[in-house]
């Protein structure tokens, strides 16, 4: 799917959290708009903690075999709901619930939701 898969899951992700009350739009925003600088955004963050990531999966490799490698998406998603948050914070188009306050299960929620539309937007190769 790449690129064009990851952008429209990322519009459909923005509305479905928004009807939720769970994203704010700011008023005059379009849903493409604000997708399209959340994708470049993300892309950006993640690949400057790229090697932060890596160290904290490594440091969490026992925890992340014992609970059968759901350490790994908690990790993914967190690192994702930094990338959205600092897209939130970049551009002023969108408001996001803070992971560290009262509703952080909803900040964990879309982070889980953006790691999903990354695994299933990953371009794949088939050798034949």
């Amino acid at each position: 799917m790449g690129c064009i898969g990851k952008f429209v899951f990322t519009v459909i992700a923005l509305f479905g959290f928004s009807l939720l009350g769970w994203i704010s739009l700011v008023p005059g925003t379009s849903f493409f708009l604000a997708a399209f600088w959340t994708v470049l955004i993300v892309l950006l963050v993640d690949l400057l903690l790229l090697l932060v990531k890596a160290l904290i999966h490594v440091l969490a490799l026992p925890f992340t075999v014992l609970t059968a490698g759901f350490l790994a998406l908690i990790i993914e998603a967190v690192f994702k709901y930094i990338g959205l948050w600092v897209a939130s914070s970049w551009t002023g188009m969108f408001t996001l619930p803070w992971i560290f306050g009262a509703f952080w299960w909803q900040a964990l929620l879309i982070g889980f939701v953006f790691v999903i539309i990354g695994i299933i937007t990953t371009p794949t190769s088939s050798s034949d």
